[in-house]
């Protein structure tokens, strides 16, 4: 019999950090359509009724805009940062962090920007005496549209 996977505090601070994300771009996605609500995850379903008040406000554009400012409410820090450039060329920003917790556990998403706009997207974690760790999620929809949130330049 296999033994349980057993998640360091920072690791469990990811996959935390990375479901809530999921679940506001679920509903966030949700928002795009016409789909009856039903569609939604159970999860989805009661943040879109608990948090968003879907049952006084049936208002998508409305819940949009509340998930857009959750997001950029969320993190401790963002920045930029840009390419190697000649002297006398202006540099586009290139890679971004958004650091969303600090201590131990710290975690951030990082990422390319093309056309100032997030073209990769990928959580790292770390604790007290360890570097900065890859965090594995499914896909990277998610974590692109949580940094398409905040506005890069130009």
């Amino acid at each position: 019999m296999d033994a349980p996977v057993v998640l360091s505090h920072a690791e469990q601070n990811a996959k935390s950090h990375l479901e809530t994300i999921e679940l506001w771009y679920e509903v966030f996605d949700w928002c795009q359509t016409n789909n009856d609500p039903k569609e939604l995850s159970w999860p989805a379903r009661r943040f879109l009724i608990e948090e968003m008040d879907w049952a006084e406000d049936p208002d998508r554009e409305g819940v949009e805009e509340a998930l857009g400012d959750l997001v950029r409410e969320d993190p401790l820090e963002v920045q930029i940062r840009e390419d190697w450039h000649g002297l006398d060329e202006v540099a586009d920003a290139a890679e971004f962090m958004i650091l969303i917790s600090t201590g131990g556990p710290a975690l951030r998403l990082v990422g390319a920007l093309e056309g100032f706009e997030p073209d990769s997207a990928g959580l790292e974690w770390q604790d007290w005496g360890t570097p900065w760790t890859y965090y594995y999620a499914a896909s990277d929809d998610a974590l692109i549209w949580y940094a398409s949130q905040f506005h890069w330049g130009e």
